[in-house]
């Protein structure tokens, strides 16, 4: 019966998992990209220094555009592959020349206010991908929580020893006072 338990058990957190959970995070994912595009919009549409045909526009609107059209094949182990093979194949030049060429331009621009804003908007980008692959990722899932069950351990422990080490030592100091007192009222008694 047991066997029978469990085996319904994970079939529901497989179901759960693959056909409501991640596609959450999917839609949750390009709804908050369109976010971004939209304020990259704002930006291009109210600053005179970067406009709709301006390079460094299209370029990001073309990664976000892609990061929403093909957001289901985003993977951590994806990730893992293009970081680890195909970077180190091609001397890192895949992934960089693109990441150099967009910073390259927006060191260009001589706005602090609009260059802000365009970083604000990269780095933003960056945190929605990261959460995405966190939140999709059974692997990465698991080494987060057994991270964060060590933490939360670690702290707890932590606690208790130094608990442990406060009464050890008050109950030495009580004990030592206790024993010089005896000595003393010995000596007294000796004496007297």
């Amino acid at each position: 019966m047991a066997i029978i338990f469990t085996f319904f058990l994970f079939l529901a957190i497989w179901l759960l998992w693959n056909f409501l959970w991640k596609d959450y995070a999917l839609d949750k994912l390009r709804d908050d990209l369109f976010y971004i595009r939209n304020d990259l919009f704002d930006i291009a549409s109210t600053n005179k220094e970067i406009s709709f045909n301006h390079t460094l526009y299209l370029t990001f609107e073309a990664i976000l555009n892609n990061s929403i059209r093909y957001g289901f094949k985003l993977t951590f182990m994806s990730a893992v592959i293009f970081n680890f093979f195909v970077k180190r194949k091609y001397n890192g030049k895949v992934g960089s020349r693109i990441e150099s060429e967009f910073i390259y331009m927006i060191d260009n621009i001589k706005n602090k206010d609009l260059k802000d804003s365009l970083l604000h908007l990269k780095s933003k980008f960056e945190k929605k991908i990261f959460y995405y692959l966190l939140k999709t990722s059974l692997i990465l899932m698991f080494f987060f929580v057994v991270s964060l069950f060590y933490a939360i351990l670690a702290e707890l422990s932590k606690k208790a020893v130094d608990s442990i080490f406060k009464n050890a030592a008050n109950n030495t100091i009580m004990t030592f006072k206790k024993s010089i007192l005896r000595d003393i009222e010995f000596q007294v008694e000796a004496l007297t």
